[in-house]
């Protein structure tokens, strides 16, 4: 089958205290990989909001849309493949040098969508947008607004990572300048 791939990448640093971490995590251990398209359709809203509710607290994040059918599954197979080896690796220097205080939590969203489908011109649409505007933060308000829109009967495959895991401290300041992470674009 043809699809498209869209993916999101946002870099929070929440206040102390807030529990948007526990949101995701709660919101991601709640997915069992057997979803309904109904059952699709409540994670992604509900995930929506949550992404909505600390985008001012988003410091920066990527996206991309690739609608040629022989490069979307290439790329949906990189970005799912890259997080989960991420996942699995140690923290640099063993984690000594990291603090709680610097700690960002990265969360993904990743999906396949049929091309020449209702959830492929949804995304064709809402992803029409001028360059400059790509990393401004109504851009993805809008992009992520955009998730529960989706039509999932016509979505082949959609993943959700969140970094840290359960109790971990995400990846300081200094690790996001650095090495693995300059895709990034701070949001304006």
């Amino acid at each position: 089958m043809d699809c498209a791939f869209f993916g999101i990448q946002l870099v929070v640093r929440p206040p102390a205290g807030d529990p948007f971490q526990t949101e995701i995590e709660r919101l991601i251990k709640m997915s069992p990989a057997d979803q309904t398209i109904a059952d699709k359709r409540v994670l992604y809203t509900q995930l929506s909001n949550t992404l909505l509710r600390v985008l001012s607290f988003s410091v920066a994040g990527y996206w991309d849309l690739i609608r040629d059918p022989a490069a979307a599954q290439k790329e949906f197979d990189s970005w799912c493949g890259d997080i989960e080896v991420t996942m699995r690796e140690p923290a640099p220097f063993g984690g000594t040098y990291r603090q709680a205080t610097d700690s960002h939590c990265v969360v993904t969203t990743a999906f396949l969508v049929k091309k020449g489908s209702n959830s492929d011109l949804t995304l064709g649409a809402r992803c029409d947008i001028a360059e400059p505007l790509y990393f401004a933060r109504a851009t993805f308000a809008q992009l992520i607004e955009t998730m529960p829109m989706l039509n999932f009967a016509s979505v082949a495959g959609d993943a959700v990572y969140m970094v840290p895991g359960p109790g971990g401290v995400g990846p300081s300041g200094e690790e996001l300048r650095g090495e693995g992470y300059e895709y990034l674009k701070a949001l304006v």
